[in-house]
C-alpha cells in the first residue's frame, strides 16, 4: 500500500493518521509541527511497531522517504524534541538525537500542563457583592434558583391534565345517549341503584370550568330544570336534570327502570 495509517504521539499529543509513504521526511515533520507543537526543524522521530516495541529512529536526510522505514498500519512513530547538532556533528549518532533532550525541549510548551497557570480567584462574599455577576444577574431577573416558586403551579398543572381528561371523556358522549351516572369515589352510594337518564347537553358552563354533561334523569332526584343561575342549557322538568363532569357518565343500553319489578325483587 501506499499510504499507511500510524499513531502519532508525543509528550502531550496522540492522534490518528494516515501518510502516503512517498511523503519525505522534511514533509513528515512539518505536518506534524501543528499535530506536536514540536518544531520541524528539532523534531526527532522514532518508529515503534504494533505490540510497541522499538524498531528504530527515523533519521537521515530530509528528502528520504517514508516508504524507506519499515513502517507499517497501526504502527507509532514517537516525536520528541531534540538539539540539531546531535544528529548532525561530527560523530553524532541517531539514538543519540532520540534521547536528546536539551535547550530544545525546554522551550515546548506543554498546553495540557495547567498546574503553572494563574488563575483568578475570588471569595464566595466579595462575589456575592459583585452587581456585574451571573448570580447578580439572576437575582434581578430571577431566573434559576433564584426564580419565584408559584405554590399553585403545580396545581394549576394537575387542573390542565384533568381538564383534558374531561375534554377526552366528553367526545365518547353524544346528546341523546342513555346513560348511567357513576358514583363519587368517596360515596357510599354505590350500594343503591345509579341514576339513569338521558344526555341533553355536552360543553362548557358558566357555573364552573371545563366540560359539563347535563342529563335528564328518568327520576325526579335531579337539582334542577336544566337551568343554573339563571342560564338554561337545556330543558327539563324540575329536579329532573343535573350537570356532571364526563368521566363520571357511562353511556349504553341503560333503559328505563320499572318500579314494580324492583319490588317484586324485594
Amino acid at each position: 500500500m501506499s499510504v499507511v495509517t500510524v499513531f502519532v504521539t508525543s509528550h502531550n499529543a496522540s492522534s490518528e493518521r494516515r501518510f502516503d509513504k512517498a511523503t519525505t521526511l522534511g514533509e513528515l515533520k512539518q505536518r506534524l509541527e501543528p499535530i506536536t507543537g514540536i518544531p520541524a526543524s528539532t523534531i526527532r522521530l522514532s518508529l515503534y511497531d504494533d505490540n510497541d516495541q522499538f524498531v528504530g529512529p527515523m533519521a537521515g536526510d530530509d528528502d528520504r522517504m517514508l516508504g524507506y522505514f519499515p513502517v507499517a498500519d497501526y504502527w507509532r512513530i514517537q516525536c520528541t524534541p531534540g538539539a540539531t547538532a546531535a544528529a548532525t556533528g561530527p560523530g553524532g549518532s541517531v539514538l543519540a538525537a532520540h534521547h536528546a533532550t536539551g535547550a530544545a525541549a525546554a522551550f515546548i510548551p506543554d498546553y495540557n500542563d495547567v498546574s503553572g497557570v494563574e488563575k483568578f480567584e475570588i471569595s464566595d462574599a466579595e462575589y456575592a457583592s459583585r452587581n456585574d455577576s451571573v448570580r447578580a444577574f439572576k437575582q434581578r431577573h430571577k431566573l434559576g434558583r433564584f426564580a419565584e416558586t408559584d405554590p399553585s403551579s403545580d396545581a394549576a398543572q394537575l387542573q390542565t391534565q384533568q381538564l383534558a381528561a374531561w375534554a377526552l371523556a366528553a367526545e365518547k358522549i353524544t346528546v341523546g345517549n342513555r346513560c348511567e351516572l357513576l358514583p363519587a369515589q368517596d360515596s357510599d352510594s354505590d350500594l343503591e341503584p345509579r341514576k339513569r337518564g338521558t344526555v341533553a347537553f355536552i360543553g362548557t358552563t358558566e357555573f364552573k370550568p371545563g366540560v359539563w354533561v347535563g342529563v335528564t334523569l328518568d327520576e325526579p332526584t335531579g337539582k334542577n330544570d336544566g337551568a343554573v343561575d339563571g342560564i338554561r342549557y337545556f330543558q327539563c322538568p324540575a329536579k329532573r336534570g343535573v350537570f356532571v363532569r364526563p368521566t363520571k357518565v357511562a353511556v349504553g343500553d341503560y333503559p328505563e327502570r320499572d318500579l314494580f319489578d324492583e319490588l317484586d325483587e324485594l
